[in-house]
């Protein structure tokens, strides 16, 4: 702890190191002045550590036996408010986690398992479900898209429709005023033709 206060002051002169404690990261509990970044939480100790505070755990046998975990903040949510022990099972009966002191007493006789095991189950059914509702999801958006392509080629067609409709027509009246009016050049060219003749009538 000695070895630290100078390296504490040194960084909090100089500026955040790479190892310093951001917003939202786990403090190392034994760093003295600036706080760096914990790595390992100890569900023994109750603490967590950076690297450097880290190394006894793996160098002193007094910690041969202390569980290490990735940093966390909410220490205290895995060991047992009852008895103080590491939380390592779940009680299927109860649906609670528990410690293998809790499975002796309150919860003995219930079907329990190690919480690890229960956790890869439970992750496996989520997984299961978030591939299944993906899977619907999908088939969902095939529909919707076939969907739209039908109605788009009813719209194409009924436009097509439209078109030889607006076509058809315009060349029937087109037609028609064509018979029209060679109707009316012949009804023109008969009147024409009968004034001649009385006129001729006349003339005899």
């Amino acid at each position: 702890m000695m070895k630290t206060e100078p390296q504490a002051a040194s960084s909090a002169q100089y500026g955040a190191g790479p190892g310093d404690a951001g917003p939202g990261a786990v403090e190392c509990d034994s760093c003295i002045g600036r706080k760096h970044k914990a790595t390992n939480s100890c569900l023994v100790c109750l603490a967590s550590y950076c690297e450097d505070h880290l190394k006894p755990h793996y160098q002193s046998q007094a910690f041969k036996k202390h569980k290490l975990v990735k940093a966390c903040a909410d220490l205290q949510e895995k060991i047992c408010s009852q008895h103080g022990k590491l939380i390592e099972v779940y009680c299927r009966t109860d649906r609670s986690f528990i410690c293998y002191l809790c499975t002796m007493k309150e919860h003995k006789g219930h079907e329990t398992v190690l919480a690890e095991d229960e956790r890869n189950i439970k992750q496996n059914e989520l997984n299961d479900k978030q591939m299944k509702f993906q899977q619907r999801i999908q088939v969902k958006q095939k529909k919707v898209q076939e969907l739209k392509q039908t109605r788009e080629s009813i719209q194409t067609l009924y436009q097509a429709a439209v078109d030889d409709n607006e076509e058809i027509f315009t060349e029937l009246i087109r037609s028609m005023e064509k018979r029209c009016s060679e109707v009316t050049e012949l009804i023109r060219d008969q009147e024409k033709a009968n004034l001649n003749q009385n006129q001729q009538f006349r003339n005899c």
